[in-house]
């Protein structure tokens, strides 16, 4: 599974290529002019989260007046930026000036009267979500932010990135509007999920606010992406404003990104907000080893194993055979399902009825260099576990 996992997000970032510290110390923040962009990167953490980190730049727009009381709490809006023009570049902060909500702010006028953060992505194939996490924490040690008024919006394989991060945290954005965006494994593979892939997962977001926007000549990720998750989240008693506009992909962010969704974030808020994630429901069940089939870089199958193990209340932290990078954190959906640190979903099943266990956990299996089918794949415990 970690192989086709990491491949498959490298397909994805080259499918919208096209598109677009110390301690715990709280330094102060910088001086800033009114209504001005500021380069800045992530100090507040412990060393250790900070090192792990392989995103850590963030660009940062604060409002003309954000000086004029020491007392104001101010919104914040959380902006996930698309992908760099070719998947051989990684996006620069340059890049980001001109995507999405950061290119209204210095080129159409738009003046939100809250806080704007745009984490940079290096990951080189999208966001990870503790990076993205990692950002807003800093600005909220660093500045005068409101809680229960953290607003998140996204263009593209930001926008993608914007489901991946409400469906992680469903009890912490005052509202949600993603632009020329869907799920992850959909955008990715060209294929819709099955409807009970996802449990109960979007119920947790029902009481979020939503708008979608997405256009009806964009071939980069197809309205029906975006149609389908709205519907997902309708079906589970969520408020979803779907706008869809006669505009191409890129075309889709000049009609997003107005000063009316600028307002439109800043005036909600969520009463005790939360950055907690849905909790385990017995967490033993998921712990173990599992069978990994996984695709190297030559096409090459390659059999391992994957193992699971409680972190938190709310994570399962995966590792592997030969696995050679950092444990990857899986939060808890509900229900069996997990998502992983770029989006990725898995669905584990089939409890052993004397342990209780579950014996097979499934992910969307994806063709990689041409090998493989679209399909839900399951991989079986070991060592005794029967075929998924």
């Amino acid at each position: 599974m970690k192989c086709v996992a990491r491949w498959s997000a490298l397909v994805l970032f080259a499918a919208l290529a096209a598109c677009g510290g110390s301690g715990n110390s709280t330094p102060a923040a910088p001086e800033a002019a009114s209504g001005t962009l500021i380069e800045s990167q992530v100090t507040t953490l412990p060393k250790e989260e900070l090192a792990a980190l392989t995103s850590k730049e963030y660009l940062l727009y604060l409002p003309p007046d954000y000086n004029a009381s020491e007392d104001k709490k101010w919104p914040l809006i959380v902006f996930l930026h698309g992908s760099s023009p070719s998947a051989q570049e990684q996006k620069t902060m340059a890049m980001l000036r001109n995507d999405g909500l950061m290119y209204a702010i210095t080129q159409s006028g738009v003046r939100p009267a809250a806080i704007v953060v745009a984490p940079l992505s290096k990951e080189g194939w999208g966001f990870r979500r503790e990076a993205v996490d990692a950002a807003i924490r800093d600005v909220q040690a660093r500045y005068k932010v409101d809680p229960n008024r953290v607003s998140l919006t996204g263009m593209s394989l930001g926008a993608i990135n914007t489901w991946n991060m409400s469906l992680s945290w469903p009890y912490r954005f005052s509202a949600v509007a993603a632009v020329a965006g869907g799920l992850q494994g959909e955008v990715m593979n060209r294929h819709i999920y099955e409807d009970r892939f996802w449990g109960q997962a979007f119920k947790a977001l029902a009481a979020t606010p939503f708008r979608v926007f997405h256009g009806s000549r964009d071939t980069a990720v197809p309205i029906e992406y975006a149609e389908h998750v709205a519907g997902l989240l309708i079906a589970a008693g969520g408020n979803v404003e779907l706008r869809r506009t006669d505009t191409d992909h890129i075309g889709t962010a000049g009609v997003a990104f107005t000063q009316t969704l600028a307002d439109w974030l800043v005036s909600q808020q969520r009463s005790g907000a939360s950055s907690e994630h849905p909790t385990i429901d017995g967490p033993e069940r998921y712990t173990g080893r599992f069978y990994s089939l996984g695709i190297d870089q030559t096409g090459k199958p390659v059999d391992g194993w994957v193992e699971f193990s409680q972190d938190t209340a709310s994570t399962l932290k995966e590792t592997g055979d030969g696995w050679g990078v950092a444990p990857f954190t899986f939060v808890h959906l509900g229900d069996s399902r997990f998502m992983g640190p770029f989006g990725d979903v898995i669905w584990f099943g089939a409890p052993d009825p004397q342990t209780t266990q579950m014996q097979c956990q499934y992910y969307l299996d994806a063709p990689i260099f041409g090998i493989g089918s679209y399909d839900i794949y399951g991989a079986r415990r070991l060592p005794s576990g029967g075929p998924c």
